[in-house]
């Protein structure tokens, strides 16, 4: 930056704030999406177990709808109308297939993870229904349906009531593993924890039904052997105030559904269900068991048009946050080309596309002090192209800055990597030779890159010849102090800006030995030494004093005459300026 113009830095900085904001945006961006694919896999999820969930249910309830029929041949009410429940086999086979999408849940780590409990307590809860299962398939193989039951079939009657243990307790296995069926997702979805809460709810009421009229249905059975009519009156008055205080229909309405319609109908299945359960008879249950099993569909109706809804939103997200990442990092790269340009032109000649002076001593620093490093020294050399304003007023700028990038190509030409090329000015040219090198190598090689003006430039149909000047300058070896290679050095007094850094004491040095060569004729290649910068001092000093000298009256006028040979007489006067200096005395005319 230190190196750019004021409107190369103004330029930098605009677009460096902008690729801030860009980059800002961009991480936002980036978080919205994550949020937006979290919350679209929560659903997804969400919708996955929720569908393995209700294929549970629906065979809890057919395992209800075989504990109703074993209740009916308990009582010896079972008729033709009342709907039948799958066999021994087919009941097994539905559990079967309602168990193998949770076994897949066993190795699936992202839907265990967000289940109550880790992936162990999942199998426990399968083992358990499977345990269940064996003990019941082990019963069924004598199958109580082809007999009646009378008072005194008292082993037919335990058979029954063994059965019916059997089934209420697979009936538990799979509450329970319905129960573990419960993914927390990690992100929000409206409704889902009062749906889920009510569906448990909806359940845990219909199984305590079904315990109530199982154990009414016993009773029924034990007093009809036993001709007493009081001992069902406990239970029976149990389950009626059970179905009186239900809080399904409070937790319904105070569901937070967007569409009231919903809420209604929510309302209304669940009154239903609580109507057909009054009163309490043991040939209701049927009733009881469609009513809720048709609330159980509606809620997972709900829950997975809720999680649909939120994956949908997601979606929506997904699309408009990619397309805002996209357009962010379309941004950013743009913006940084912009910025590379703009670093490019800061640091390169526009004309040439060499590294311009600010780059070249950037990089002649960072040379130096490697070369400082290893005690060792580096070589400049400065090429300037001879009378080149003239060359360019006469065939055009525009033929002049061809004639400098056919000259920059020349030059690169002629040299290897090691050997670095830039421009200090319009037509001054740059090189930074390797370390080590000598000045008569760098002699040398002045002399070989000055060899390309030999070869006349065609430039826009016109031929043209020029000419280029050399100097070469050497470092010193590096005290430790660091300041020995300026410490007599010429440049101290003839470049101010040998005062800033290393790389322009150096190029000043070799700007002295240029000059040098341009008055000494041009087309020629001058190294820097001592007496070189000895003259150059004087000539500074000189200089320098002869600006003071007007105002300190060391300037006096002397006259010479002019005499007339043949007649010897004065026929007139030359005024001539002479320098009086207080130390030296009579300034000879030749060196001011």
């Amino acid at each position: 930056m230190s190196t750019m113009d004021p409107v190369g830095r103004t330029r930098f900085g605009v677009l460096a704030l902008g690729v801030i904001a860009a980059a800002l945006i961009l991480w936002l961006s980036t978080s919205f999406w994550l949020d937006a694919w979290r919350q679209h896999e929560d659903a997804r999820r969400v919708r996955d177990v929720a569908a393995i969930e209700n294929g549970i249910a629906q065979v809890t309830r057919d395992v209800a709808l075989e504990r109703t029929r074993t209740l009916a041949m308990l009582q010896r009410t079972a008729s033709r109308d009342q709907p039948r429940a799958a066999s021994a086999a087919s009941l097994d086979a539905r559990l079967e297939a309602a168990l193998a999408p949770v076994r897949a849940m066993h190795e699936q780590v992202e839907l265990t993870a967000g289940l109550p409990h880790s992936s162990v307590a999942l199998r426990v809860r399968t083992d358990a229904v499977d345990r269940a299962r064996s003990a019941l398939r082990m019963r069924s193989a004598h199958d109580p349906e082809s007999s009646v039951v009378t008072a005194s079939s008292l082993s037919r009657y335990e058979d029954i009531v063994a059965r019916l243990t059997l089934l209420a307790g697979l009936d538990d296995a799979l509450h329970g593993l319905q129960d573990e069926l419960r993914f927390e997702p990690g992100t929000a979805m409206p409704d889902m924890r009062a749906l889920r809460r009510l569906r448990k709810d909806t359940r845990d009421y219909t199984d305590m039904l079904l315990g109530e009229f199982t154990a009414t249905a016993i009773l029924q059975a034990n007093a009809a052997s036993s001709g007493s009519e009081k001992a069902m009156a406990g239970p029976a008055a149990t389950a009626r105030s059970l179905t009186a205080d239900s809080p399904l229909l409070a937790d319904a309405l105070e569901l937070d559904i967007e569409s009231g319609h919903m809420s209604r109908a929510l309302a209304s299945s669940i009154t239903a269900l609580l109507a057909t359960a009054r009163p309490i008879a043991p040939d209701r249950i049927v009733s009881v068991l469609d009513a809720a099993s048709s609330l159980d569909a509606d809620l997972y109706a709900l829950i997975d048009g809720t999680a649909q809804a939120s994956e949908s939103h997601a979606q929506r997200r997904l699309v408009i946050d990619s397309l805002l990442i996209a357009l962010c990092f379309w941004i950013v790269i743009t913006t940084l080309r912009l910025l590379r340009n703009v670093q490019h032109q800061a640091w390169h000649d526009r004309v040439t596309g060499l590294p311009n002076r600010f780059r070249f001593e950037q990089l002649l620093d960072r040379a130096l002090r490697s070369a400082r490093a290893d005690d060792a020294t580096l070589a400049v050399l400065v090429l300037d192209v001879d009378r080149f304003k003239a060359v360019n007023e006469t065939i055009g700028h525009a033929a002049g800055d061809a004639l400098l990038r056919s000259l920059a190509d020349r030059l690169s030409a002629r040299l290897d990597r090691s050997q670095l090329l830039a421009v200090l000015g319009a037509n001054e040219f740059s090189v930074m030779l390797q370390r080590g090198t000598t000045i008569e190598s760098a002699i040398r090689i002045g002399e070989h890159l000055r060899s390309v003006g030999t070869q006349p430039f065609e430039v826009d149909g016109t031929i043209v010849s020029v000419t280029l000047s050399a100097g070469v300058a050497l470092s010193d070896p590096i005290g430790e102090d660091g300041q020995s290679m300026y410490r007599d050095s010429v440049c101290s007094g003839v470049d101010d800006h040998a005062r800033i850094g290393t790389s322009a004491a150096l190029l000043g040095r070799a700007g002295v030995a240029l000059r040098q060569a341009k008055e000494d004729g041009r087309n020629c290649t001058l190294a820097f030494d001592r007496a070189l910068a000895e003259r150059t001092r004087e000539r500074v000093t000189l200089e320098h004093e002869l600006r003071s000298a007007v105002g300190n009256g060391e300037l006096e006028l002397h006259y010479q005459p002019k005499v007339v040979t043949a007649s010897g007489l004065v026929d007139g006067l030359e005024a001539l300026v002479r320098w009086r200096h207080p130390d030296r005395g009579l300034v000879s005319p030749g060196l001011f």
